[in-house]
């Protein structure tokens, strides 16, 4: 028991941490969450494949603090970008298999070793292992509620998840000290099975009973979990509180910790029937919520949503409860122990990356629809008004280039429109580019037009020699000048643009604080209207009673009257 207790603890410490990222994967990234899901859990297929081997032939100690320290290398990639925190998937996909496949195996040869019943011992390790979602998103709601921010909140939680790391590595062997003297006519253990012997067991269990009737369970748990941190998260309103998703959270790990032991209990005393019973039961009224969620959003109170998460907690705690105590009963301490919780984890990555894939939209893609989606938004904008200019912009005057100089100022737009110099028309540059043919003069009057054009050009020459001097004496420093003006333009921008967003901030803070309070005060007025309404119908209910009793009384008194 005190090993598996140890074992839980560490699991506790990693995916109190991890569980707190993986709720918040699809916020972080709303268009790469589902993909990322989607890696994790496809490497998490191959890695559970492979893991049998590794169980067989790495120390337990080792594997689960080598494993579990990806874990937090995925939880810091939430701070930085798609590629890294893709990487970063693979890998903790790869370390899961090993993770999870040598956790099944040591807890079913610790039961059979040490003759400990299989559901008292797993719901022993779930009862420590589940509490991280309540100890994780306790603690994210607490930090969030002091203001910390997301990114710090993320570095915190690689840290404990460094510190079960630590913890794993302090685990003892899931046999007792005395087995593991063998005395010398015994004869030695056999070598353990190569990769390929392990693959074609696997092959063989995966065909015949007993797994292959837990086999739509397994795949269900998987979705069931991609259900509770992939889809009902991005379901919630953008103004719900802060608080909202770590409560839901915790109230998804308070009923999978208390339930553990109870299903341990009964699987023990009755089998496995009353916990397939109680997931049919649990499954109605989770999948009852969710369809609420999905069809009618507005009816969703904070309440609501947070009885659906602990329904959907229950649910994961049954079926995954329900797989562990039939797998650990089976199978014990035998040669096919981890290859079945190698297929165990095969298949719940499978049902969750499936789910996972159903909610990446390509639709968008789709050339008709992306129109239609166009159109609307185009549609939208024209009605919010959008586009129009703000109202400090729309304020400046209005600049026109070359108003008193027409010839400049067409040219301007001709260029502007790259446009070619029309042949009659434009700034001719061709004068100052051109000599006259001497050959071609012959009169004195020819000669003097000539020697106009040639004083023209010469002038026009000496006028460039002139500005390609002054340019090179002034134009450095008039372009450093210019630049120097152009920042401080900037500056004061950025400065008037932070002002601009943190009164924005503060206005923000300030209407989320006044629409809080005004909910909650329509919330009491409409207990205390309801309060009002049903003391108006109690009083009409008496009112009602005592005008029959009063003509019970008044005919009971004309009676008598005529009776005398």
């Amino acid at each position: 028991m005190q090993r598996v207790t140890l074992l839980g603890a560490g699991f506790l410490f990693v995916f109190t941490a991890f569980n707190v990222a993986e709720s918040r994967i699809t916020t972080i990234f709303p268009e790469q969450g589902f993909n990322c899901m989607a890696i994790v859990y496809f490497f998490f297929i191959f890695s559970s494949i492979l893991a049998p081997y590794i169980t067989n032939s790495v120390p337990h100690r080792i594997i689960f603090f080598v494993s579990s320290l990806f874990y937090a290398l995925f939880i810091v990639s939430l701070n930085f970008d798609v590629v890294f925190l893709f990487i970063c998937s693979a890998l903790i996909g790869c370390a899961a298999g090993a993770l999870w496949v040598t956790q099944g195996y040591y807890v079913s040869v610790a039961a059979s070793s040490f003759g400990v019943d299989v559901g008292k011992l797993s719901g022993r390790f779930l009862l420590v292992s589940t509490a991280n979602m309540i100890a994780g998103n306790g603690l994210s709601l607490l930090l969030l509620l002091v203001g910390l921010l997301v990114k710090t909140l993320l570095y915190v939680m690689a840290g404990v998840v460094v510190a079960g790391s630590l913890l794993l590595a302090m685990l003892p062997d899931p046999r007792p000290k005395q087995t593991a003297l063998i005395l010398d006519t015994e004869p030695p253990q056999a070598a353990p099975a190569s990769f390929s012997d392990q693959l074609r067991r696997m092959a063989r269990l995966l065909t015949t009973t007993p797994l292959a009737s837990l086999i739509p369970v397994i795949m269900w748990n998987g979705s069931i979990n991609c259900l509770a941190f992939g889809n009902f998260p991005t379901m919630l309103p953008r103004d719900a509180p802060v608080w909202l998703l770590p409560t839901m959270c915790i109230a998804f790990g308070v009923v999978g910790t208390l339930a553990s032991p109870v299903w341990g209990k009964l699987y023990d005393s009755c089998g496995p029937m009353p916990l397939v019973a109680g997931a049919f039961a649990v499954s109605s009224a989770a999948y009852g919520i969710y369809y609420v969620a999905v069809l009618v959003p507005d009816a969703m109170s904070p309440a609501v949503w947070i009885v659906g998460m602990a329904m959907l907690g229950a649910l994961d705690n049954v079926t995954n409860c329900l797989i562990n105590f039939c797998l650990a009963s089976w199978f014990g301490d035998g040669p096919d122990t981890a290859a079945v919780f190698a297929i165990f984890r095969a298949l719940f990555c499978l049902g969750f990356m499936l789910l996972a894939l159903l909610n990446v939209d390509t639709h968008y893609t789709i050339p008709e629809v992306k129109s239609a989606v166009d159109a609307l938004v185009e549609e939208e904008l024209q009605r919010s008004g959008a586009r129009k200019m703000h109202p400090d912009v729309a304020r400046l005057p209005k600049i026109d280039l070359f108003a008193d100089r027409p010839a400049l100022a067409a040219d301007l737009a001709r260029v502007s429109t790259g446009a070619p110099v029309p042949a009659d028309g434009g700034i001719d540059l061709s004068r100052y580019t051109s000599v006259p043919d001497v050959a071609s003069l012959s009169t004195p009057a020819d000669y003097s037009a000539a020697y106009d054009y040639l004083a023209t050009l010469l002038e026009h020459q000496s006028n460039r020699v002139a500005n390609l001097e002054l340019l090179g004496v002034y134009g450095a420093n008039a372009w450093l000048y210019h630049v120097h003006q152009a920042d401080a333009a900037a500056k004061r921008a950025e400065a008037a643009a932070a002002v601009v967003r943190d009164e924005v901030t503060r206005m923000n803070v300030e209407r989320k604080t006044e629409q809080t309070g005004a909910l909650d005060r329509l919330q009491r007025a409409h207990i205390e209207l309801l309060q009002v309404r049903a003391a108006n119908v109690n009083t009409l209910v008496a009112l009602a009673h005592l005008e029959a009793e009063l003509e019970r009384r008044r005919a009971e008194g004309e009676g008598e009257a005529r009776t005398e």
